[in-house]
């Protein structure tokens, strides 16, 4: 499965919410991008298409991991 035109789609949804990882974050952690207000929303994946909702199951928090990786276009950012 190729995850590249999601990596992007994840990394462009970071620089939008203006998320910048954390100092010392490893370059390979996983994370999940949880809404502000409501916290129950999260941003979820799943064959190649996005949304935010609530987790209704395991899959769903399965569904919402993502890879920090070292910007691919913007070294200050995360891909």
């Amino acid at each position: 499965m190729n995850l590249r035109p999601l990596g992007l789609a994840a990394a462009a949804l970071a620089c939008l919410l203006g998320y910048t990882p954390a100092p010392g974050m490893a370059q390979q952690d996983v994370v999940a991008l949880r809404a502000y207000r409501p916290t129950n929303i999260f941003v979820m994946h799943h064959d190649f298409t996005g949304r935010a909702d609530a987790l209704k199951s395991t899959k769903d928090a399965r569904d919402t991991r993502v890879e920090i990786v070292a910007g691919l276009a913007d070294p200050k950012c995360i891909s």
